[in-house]
């Protein structure tokens, strides 16, 4: 398994398609291997092709390690469902989910009757990184989706030699979004960046 990368500095929150493709866009190569998200007792890794969780360093980790906690697990977008994030509240830590065809889930906590049989799908998270599970939610249902259509991630660019030429380059987008390449989401952001730049 290839090392995932840690961001430099901090997680974006990523709030719509649009963010997310850039964000895509940017850390094309990171993704690759894998962007990690630290979680409490188990951490997330997120890339192109799969989604793995591994058991967390420091304390809850190595209390997980002790009570039989898997190490790594993997698992491809093409064998997983869904994904369920729910933030942390005022009353219960938040915790990140990946639901697989077929799998079984099982109680998580130290408070489990399961000792040793802890669902290495599911995240505790810390109190403050509600933030980079949401992230991590939009990065991964990107993923999926790509997976569950059968397409790769589509980049368009654009390229701007001169403003008079920005008229056209609308037009082109126009065009690939009548074809159904470009969302009318996609379309009008592109557009209001081409248009601020004359």
């Amino acid at each position: 398994m290839e090392v995932a990368a840690e961001l430099e500095g901090d997680i974006p929150l990523l709030t719509n398609r649009a963010d997310v493709e850039k964000f895509v866009n940017e850390n094309d190569k990171k993704l690759k291997s894998g962007i990690l998200f630290t979680g409490l007792d188990r951490d997330l890794i997120v890339s192109e092709s799969k989604v793995s969780t591994q058991t967390a360093s420091g304390v809850f980790g190595g209390i997980n390690k002790m009570l039989g906690e898997e190490g790594v697990t993997e698992v491809f977008y093409e064998d997983i469902t869904n994904f369920i994030f729910t933030p942390a509240s005022a009353f219960a830590r938040g915790k990140f989910q990946i639901v697989v065809k077929g799998q079984v889930r099982q109680d998580t906590g130290l408070l489990s009757f399961n000792k040793g049989k802890n669902d290495p799908f599911t995240i505790a998270l810390k109190m403050n990184n509600s933030n980079d599970f949401q992230t991590a939610k939009k990065l991964a249902d990107y993923f999926l989706e790509l997976s569950k259509t059968g397409g790769g991630q589509q980049t368009v660019v654009v390229q701007s030699n001169e403003a008079d030429d920005i008229p056209s380059q609308i037009k082109k987008l126009s065009d690939l979004k009548d074809q159904g390449i470009l969302t009318e989401e996609e379309f009008d952001a592109k557009k209001a960046d081409l248009l601020s730049k004359m």
